[in-house]
């Protein structure tokens, strides 16, 4: 009986750190996706956890990373986004440690056709 308690226990936390992923978009460097179960809509502005999961390691500034896992507002009646969070992780999958972190400056941008700004907002305000 303790061993199915302790099962039940490790099984119930370990789906809760785990993100489930769906896959919105991929290019030739890498695969964007969402975290529903993180979608907050809020009037015409939606919250949500988005992944840039890259092929191979990138580096800006001399930090090296295989995936971005970032904090994102859209904004469906102006066609709008922001970033509030965004952290770089050394694995993929927003795995492994995690060697950057930034808080840029929350300014809303036009959403540009033909990017994965413009795939996230159709996900989550339903619009072509």
């Amino acid at each position: 009986m303790k061993q199915i308690i302790i099962m039940l226990l490790l099984s119930i936390m370990s789906s809760q750190t785990m993100a489930e992923w769906v896959r919105v978009e991929e290019n030739e460097d890498m695969i964007a996706y969402v975290e529903p179960s993180t979608i907050r809509k809020n009037g015409d502005t939606v919250e949500m956890r988005t992944l840039f999961d890259y092929k191979t390691i990138q580096t800006v500034n001399g930090v090296s990373y295989l995936s971005l896992v970032g904090q994102d507002e859209f904004d469906c009646k102006h066609d709008q986004r922001r970033t509030s969070y965004f952290s770089m992780h050394i694995g993929n999958m927003g795995g492994g440690k995690i060697v950057s972190t930034k808080h840029p400056h929350p300014n809303w941008k036009p959403i540009r056709p033909h990017t994965f700004d413009e795939y996230f907002w159709i996900y989550v305000c339903g619009k072509k």
